[in-house]
């Protein structure tokens, strides 16, 4: 099955850099119980080895007495396990997405997945554009990605090593922030990372300030908030953290230039040129496979359609997220962490080698020359929209 391997090993590096996470085969496959075979394997990823690995479903009881669960490689699942697992992504992965050339992309554009030519119904004339194609199959497609290079670093005045471990102990994100605003208070310090920084500053000189405040308001650091992007918008509007004039105006046009950039081109890791090109628009692929066209008529309209039709999303916060919570509950038990506690935090085998994922890395916090801080993260995702508009398409050869 050596093939089939490596063409499952394709698709999974796929869809882990689409997703930015291991893949939950059960958010595509609902009547799945469990995951596949006797091993139940469920979640799905590649290792430092460059080798597929498959976490179980199954909860296997390790020697300290906690759940842990159980990861297989390639050469040690059964041949039904890896008959299935075939046949299970051929079905995510049979997608009309194109490997376009430079060239193709430098020309439509750098998130074109698919080059269509459109015939107008009333005088024939035809157009050649590039789209990209988001799916709703599994989770709701993403506008802005997520990754350790995005979100922003937050100093947290007041805090010291025991409200350090205090917080952490919470666990859970929206408690650690709710906690944080009624003992202490927040300094924004800057971007987690130079390119999203350059990157987000070539949308808007002022756009750092604005997301930022965006990501408080997420985490309802300012109380209860809806987390579709206009709600979340009309909060910043509301709270005016640049003191602008007529920030009814400045504010959605900002978070509409920033969705608008996210659509075209630009992403938090990767050194962004400006150029915001996708000449058609966007095919919208629904849970029920319908394939739905949407286009850019100008930057206006579609930066307007975004606005309406968009989320923030919080991301995975990732192993380091639960090391912090290991440490603060061992510095509650009046003891340090030991050092296999902190490796089955770390390393995938609970000892060395692989380690797990980092994800979004935020929502935890950390020391750094005797201050305390706090990352926080976010992604955006679309909606689902039942507007659609029927065109006959020619795919482009």
């Amino acid at each position: 099955m050596d093939s089939e391997y490596e063409y499952v090993k394709r698709m999974l590096l796929m869809l882990l850099k689409e997703k930015g996470t291991d893949i939950d085969l059960c958010e595509y496959f609902p009547d799945l119980i469990g995951g596949i075979g006797y091993n139940e394997l469920r979640y799905f990823s590649i290792t430092n080895n460059d080798e597929i690995e498959a976490i179980s479903n199954n909860v296997h009881e390790t020697e300290n007495g906690t759940d842990d669960y159980k990861s297989y490689v390639w050469k040690e699942m059964t041949d039904f396990e890896k008959t299935e697992i075939c046949r299970l992504f051929s079905i995510i992965c049979d997608t009309p997405k194109a490997n376009l050339s430079d060239s193709a992309k430098e020309k439509y554009g750098a998130k074109t997945d698919v080059v269509i030519t459109s015939e107008d119904s009333l005088d024939h004339s035809r157009t050649t554009e590039g789209f990209s194609i988001k799916s709703h199959i599994g989770s709701p497609a993403t506008l802005f990605n997520s990754s350790q290079t995005s979100g922003f670093t937050f100093e947290i005045v007041g805090c010291d090593e025991k409200g350090m471990h205090e917080l952490n102990a919470k666990n859970a994100f929206l408690s650690i922030m709710k906690d944080i605003k009624d003992r202490f208070s927040l300094e924004y310090i800057g971007c987690r990372n130079e390119a999203f920084e350059q990157n987000i500053a070539i949308v808007d000189s002022r756009m750092e300030e604005v997301l930022s405040e965006a990501v408080l308001v997420q985490a309802l650091y300012y109380g209860d908030c809806s987390s579709d992007v206009k709600d979340v918008c009309n909060k910043v509007v509301e709270l005016n953290p640049i003191k602008i004039k007529n920030p009814q105006v400045f504010y959605p046009a900002k978070f509409k230039d920033f969705l608008f950039a996210s659509f075209a081109g630009m992403t938090a890791s990767s050194i962004w040129n400006g150029r915001k090109r996708l000449t058609g628009g966007y095919i919208d692929v629904s849970r029920s496979g319908e394939m739905l066209y949407y286009r850019a008529m100008s930057d206006d309209i579609f930066g307007n359609y975004l606005f309406e039709n968009t989320y923030f999303d919080r991301p995975d916060r990732g192993m380091l997220k639960d090391l912090a919570v290991a440490k603060a509950k061992a510095y509650q038990e009046g003891r340090n962490i030991s050092e296999r506690e902190r490796n089955s935090y770390i390393y995938k085998n609970g000892e060395s080698g692989a380690k797990k994922y980092k994800k979004g890395d935020f929502g935890y916090v950390y020391s750094k020359d005797n201050k305390y801080f706090i990352d926080l993260n976010f992604q955006i995702r679309f909606t689902l929209i039942p507007q659609h508009y029927n065109l006959t398409l020619f795919i482009s050869s």
